[in-house]
């Protein structure tokens, strides 16, 4: 997924802390997350087939520049992303396809 995705943070689990892309993006991303990874760990809870079960999820998009805001769960960690213009549902799919 690294190509397509222009910044990421993971959250807890054994990839606490990891992250990728230009320091402003990323800080944004830990910002958000600071103050809102419970109620991102409840909305994936509404899409999960169980609560706490691995997903994958777009939590929003900027049609201005085609960029889309993907969020995952694995275990302890939330991952979350910047994905660039119209790879969103290749993203998506690989999930899905990585989930089977």
């Amino acid at each position: 997924m690294a190509p397509t995705l222009t910044a990421w943070l993971i959250l807890g689990g054994d990839a606490d802390g990891n992250s990728e892309g230009p320091d402003e993006m990323v800080s944004h991303l830990r910002g958000f997350l600071d103050d809102e990874a419970e109620a991102v760990r409840h909305q994936l809870d509404q899409v999960a087939n169980q609560k706490g079960a691995a997903v994958c999820s777009i939590l929003g998009a900027a049609l201005i520049d085609g960029h889309s805001v993907l969020c995952a769960r694995s275990g302890e960690g939330l991952l979350l992303g910047v994905i660039e213009g119209d790879t969103t549902l290749t993203l998506l799919a690989a999930w899905a396809e990585a989930r089977l």
